[in-house]
């Protein structure tokens, strides 16, 4: 049974290969708690988050928790 504090492993690495197209394509990844994370020119990354629904979204963390409904 592993420690809690050492559960789990982390891994890295990277490979090259050709894609049908003919082009060379490279990979580099890592392997941990966060899952397999690939890293390469080639592969599509998310949009930005715009401004202002960042901004909505540091608001509302800084919002105190709601307080239980009493009317239970």
């Amino acid at each position: 049974v592993p420690e809690p504090d050492k559960a789990g492993e982390v891994s890295q690495g990277s490979f090259t290969y050709t894609g049908d197209d003919g082009k060379t394509y490279s990979i580099t990844y890592t392997a941990d708690e966060n899952g397999f994370v690939p890293h390469g020119e080639h592969l599509p990354t998310s949009p930005p988050v715009p401004e202002a629904i960042a901004k909505a979204v540091q608001y509302l963390l800084s919002l105190p928790p709601p307080k239980p409904d009493s009317k239970q």
